[in-house]
This record gives C-alpha cells, sequence and structure tokens, in this order.
C-alpha cells in the first residue's frame, strides 16, 4: 500500500517507510499506534559502523606497534625470539596451504598435473607433486571430471595457495638460516656458562670442605641461598657439553656449505645429525630437573620463593615441544611438515610473548 492509497485516518508516521521521520509531524495516538504495522526502521538494526576516533587512530596506533616491535629487536635474544616465533609460524602455514591444495589437486587429471607444474616456480612444483601424492593416497579422493567454471576457479585457488605455500616455506628456511649464524657466536656465551659452573663447582668443594663458623650460621646462610647438590652439578656440567657439541657440531657443518671450512658433504650431514643429538642431550637433562622439581612440593616452594615458577613451568613447555622434534632431526624424520611447524610454534609464541610483555612501554 502506498501512502496515496493509505486512508486519510491513519497517520503518514505509521506507514512502512524508508525515508525519517520529520520531527514536525506530531507522534500517533495510542490506539492508532496499537493497531498499526511495526516500522521497518525498528525492526532492523543499523549495520555497524567504525566510529571515527578508531580510524583516526589507526595511525598512531600502527605506530606503537613499530615503535614495540623495534624494541623487541634490540638484543640479539629479542631478534632471535622474533626469528624463531616466524620461521616456524611460516612453516606451519606454509604447510597448511599445501595440505589443502593437494586435496583440490588431487582430484584433477595427470594432464592437468603436469601443465600445472609447468606453470610454477620449481620450488611450488615440488610442493605440488609432494603433497597431490600424499591427497591421492587417501581412499576417499576421487577424480572427477574438469571444466567448469567451478573447475577452474578451485585450480586457480589451489595454484595461488602452492605460490604462497613455497614462498612461505622460502621465509622460514630463511629465518632458520639468520638464526644458524647468529648462533655462530654462542660459543662465548657457552665460555661465559662453563666459567660460572667452574666458580659454582670450587665453590661448593670449598665450602663442603671448610668447617669453621658457626652451625646456625651456615643453616640460615644454606636456607637463604641453597646450594647446589653433587647431582644438579652433574646435571649443569652434562648439559654445558651437550651444548658445545651441539654448537661446534653446528658451526662446523654451516661454515663447511659456506666453504670457510673443508668438511665434505657427507660430514656435514653427519655432523647435523650428531649436534641435533647433542642438543638432545640437553633438553632430555631439562626435562627431566624441571619435571623433578615441579613434581615436588619442596622444589615449587623454593621456585615460588626466588619468583621462577612460572618460568619453569613455560620452560619445561618448550622443552616438551622441542623433544619430538630433537628425535625428528636426530635421524627419525617421521613428522610432516604441519607437526614440525605446529611443535615448533609452542616456544615460539611462548618466547614472543614474554619478550613481547617484557618490552612493553
Amino acid at each position: 500500500m502506498s501512502a496515496a492509497e493509505a486512508p486519510t485516518d491513519v497517520p503518514v508516521a505509521d506507514l512502512p517507510s524508508g525515508a525519517p521521520i520529520p520531527s514536525s509531524i506530531p507522534p500517533p495516538t495510542a490506539d492508532s499506534s496499537s493497531s498499526s504495522p511495526p516500522s521497518s526502521n525498528n525492526s532492523s538494526k543499523a549495520a555497524p559502523r567504525l566510529p571515527l576516533s578508531f580510524l583516526l587512530s589507526a595511525p598512531s596506533r600502527l605506530d606503537a606497534f613499530i615503535a614495540h616491535l623495534n624494541r623487541c629487536m634490540q638484543t640479539p635474544s629479542g631478534a632471535d625470539a622474533v626469528l624463531q616465533f616466524v620461521c616456524y609460524t611460516s612453516r606451519l602455514s606454509s604447510a597448511l596451504l599445501a595440505s589443502l591444495a593437494g586435496h583440490v589437486l588431487a582430484r584433477r587429471s595427470a594432464s592437468e598435473l603436469v601443465a600445472l607444474a609447468l606453470a610454477l616456480p620449481s620450488r611450488a612444483t615440488a610442493i605440488l607433486f609432494t603433497t597431490a601424492a600424499a591427497a591421492a593416497a587417501s581412499p576417499a579422493v576421487v577424480v572427477v571430471p574438469t571444466g567448469g567454471v567451478r573447475a577452474g576457479a578451485e585450480t586457480a585457488a589451489a595454484r595461488a595457495a602452492l605460490l604462497l605455500s613455497a614462498r612461505l616455506k622460502a621465509l622460514s628456511g630463511l629465518c632458520s638460516e639468520a638464526r644458524t649464524i647468529t648462533r655462530l657466536w654462542a660459543l662465548l656465551g657457552l665460555y661465559f656458562w662453563a666459567r660460572s659452573l667452574v666458580l659454582e663447582t670450587a665453590a661448593s668443594l670449598s665450602s663442603t670442605s671448610s668447617s669453621s663458623g658457626d652451625e646456625k650460621q651456615g643453616t640460615a646462610a644454606a636456607a637463604a641461598h641453597p646450594r647446589k647438590s653433587l647431582g644438579e652439578h652433574l646435571v649443569a656440567w652434562a648439559q654445558l657439553l651437550g651444548c658445545l657439541g651441539f654448537q661446534v657440531l653446528e658451526n662446523g657443518a654451516y661454515l663447511s656449505s659456506r666453504g670457510v671450512l673443508g668438511w665434505g658433504p657427507e660430514a656435514q650431514a653427519r655432523a647435523g645429525v650428531w649436534s641435533v643429538r647433542a642438543w638432545g642431550v640437553f633438553v632430555g637433562l631439562e626435562i627431566g630437573r624441571l619435571a623433578a622439581q615441579l613434581s615436588s612440593p619442596d622444589g615449587r616452594a623454593r621456585l615460588a620463593a626466588a619468583g621462577e615458577l612460572d618460568a619453569s613451568r613455560k620452560t619445561l613447555a618448550r622443552n616438551l615441544a622441542w623433544a619430538p622434534l630433537v628425535v625428528h632431526w636426530g635421524g627419525g624424520g617421521y613428522l610432516p611438515d604441519a607437526a614440525v611447524g605446529l611443535l615448533g610454534c609452542v616456544p615460539g609464541t611462548i618466547g614472543m610473548r614474554d619478550l613481547w610483555k617484557k618490552t612493553a612501554a
């Protein structure tokens, strides 16, 4: 019903209309409003809009984000945390995109796959055949007839996903290499770690052999600053030796791959495997040490008194995520790329969150 066909006793304001009602029109009476249909303006809500203040503050928020990220990159440990986060998130994203594209392309014919492979870069072609073969092995995959707008759109989307997957995988490899270059100087930190262990061990031996001093004062000092036991010293030394073996072998393999040292390809491969196994010594001992402390009420109390309880739990979570990766890189090779990226995201995300909070303005 239009406004011209409406009865004269019904106010115009009661008719459904998309135009705003002028304020000069008197409000309807109670009788007429109760019998009239509801207005469309009241029944439908307006589309949400971004407030102007939000849009105007976007440049300042972007500036604050860039400044915060710059603070994260000011130290070597902070830069390594950022690179680690980018490395494993990009690797996980690459694996997921490749898997999705593989499931789409597994239903295509061999001629289509060959034509697509010829149009892709070499890195994306390798991902194409790997993911398509893995997806085709699934019993649920059925080759469907090609042609049509939908099939062409799916193939184009899969091609774009493969290209993005290859670029993300290259980004992950670049971040990993950058971290390896940074770790070339880690032997300096291991030297200071070894020096501190030597001083701690010497102090512990001298305090054990010394019998002078009041017994009560010695008990109070031991409670305030508990000394490490012989087992804790042995664990620390074993962890140091594991990290030393890892760093020496990794540095030798990487420098040889760049022509700085003279190790051959086979020696580089063996050094890479044994470097991961040496790092696995540190990871395994760290898991055992932290699990023993966190499972004991006295250990949790000491960590809580030192303010290290939350940090110890995070360290345990990181090393539990590293453990299957150590087995994978140390010779097993049983994990797919998606699992490697997902497990690597655990320590990467924990480290990035802690760094982001630590560098907050």
